[in-house]
C-alpha cells in the first residue's frame, strides 16, 4: 500500500472547569494542513508560525539494512522537509533534507523534531533507525542522525551534533550498536536529545559541538508481555 499523507489537525476540548462539573460537549477537530509525509515534531517559531518537520519518504538512492535485521532495507532519498504554517496557508521552508524509508515510504528516518532557542534561532533534530556503521559506508555523507541548524532564507544548514557517530563511537549503553534519535529540547546553549536507538539522553552546547551522555537506559525486556484486547 502506498503512503498515506498525513494531516494535522487541533483537537479542541469543551470543559467545565470552574466548579468540578463534568464536560458534556463533544471534541471538535479542525483541519490546519495536510499533505504532509511523515509529519513529526511541531514548535511555534518567534513569528508566531508552526513549524512542523516531515520525515519524508526516502527514495531511490542506496539502502542500509533494518534495525530489527530483517525484512525489507531503508533507502535514501533528500524528501525531508519543514513546513510552516501561518494564517491558513502552508509552505515547504526547508526541503532536500535526508530521508530514508521503506520501499512503500513508511517507516521512515528523517526530521523528526524542530526548537526554537532564546534568540530564535531554529534546530532541527534529524533521525535515522538503524546502525550507524551502515550510514557513512553506505549513504556517503549525510545528515542523518544529526542535528542541524537551517537558515530557512537560503534552504541551507549547517550541523551541529552528529549523534549517530557518537554512538557509532561511544555505544553508551553496551549494548547493540544502533541510533533512532526521536526529540530534543533546549535548556540554554544546551540541546539535550533522546535516542531510543542508543538508549540514552545525550546533551551537546551549541558553542563548541561538543556531545557527552546525560544518562543511558537499561533494555528491559517483557517476557510476557500483557496487551489490551484489540478494539478496546
Amino acid at each position: 500500500m502506498k503512503l498515506k499523507q498525513l494531516t494535522i489537525t487541533f483537537l479542541t476540548f469543551c470543559v467545565a472547569a470552574f466548579s468540578g462539573m463534568k464536560a458534556a460537549s463533544a471534541a471538535s477537530f479542525s483541519v490546519i494542513a495536510d499533505g504532509l509525509y511523515n509529519a513529526g515534531g511541531l514548535s511555534f517559531g518567534p513569528d508566531g508560525g508552526l513549524y512542523v518537520t516531515e520525515a519524508g519518504i526516502g527514495g531511490s538512492g542506496a539502502c542500509v539494512p533494518p534495525a530489527s535485521g530483517q525484512g525489507d532495507s531503508l533507502c535514501y532519498g533528500t524528501s525531508g522537509a519543514v513546513t510552516k504554517i501561518e494564517n491558513g496557508k502552508t509552505k515547504r521552508i526547508l526541503t532536500g533534507l535526508s530521508s530514508i524509508a521503506l520501499p512503500d515510504g513508511t517507516g521512515a528516518g528523517g526530521p523528526r523534531d524542530i526548537q526554537f532557542d532564546a534568540t530564535g534561532k531554529p534546530y532541527v533534530l534529524i533521525g535515522y533507525g538503524a546502525n550507524p556503521t551502515f550510514r557513512d559506508r553506505n549513504l556517503g555523507n549525510t545528515d542523518l542522525g544529526k542535528i542541524i541548524a537551517p537558515d530557512f532564507n537560503t534552504n541551507s544548514w549547517t550541523s551541529v551534533a552528529d549523534l549517530a557517530n557518537y554512538e557509532l563511537v561511544n555505544n553508551s549503553d553496551g549494548g547493540d550498536v544502533g541510533s533512532n534519535p526521536l526529540g530534543f529540547v533546549i535548556d540554554g546553549n544546551k540541546l539535550v536529545a533522546a535516542d531510543a536507538g542508543a538508549n540514552n539522553l545525550l546533551s551537546v552546547n551549541t558553542a563548541v559541538s561538543h556531545l557527552q551522555t546525560i544518562t543511558t537506559f537499561p533494555e528491559d525486556i517483557l517476557t510476557n508481555p500483557v496487551f489490551p484486547p484489540s478494539g478496546s
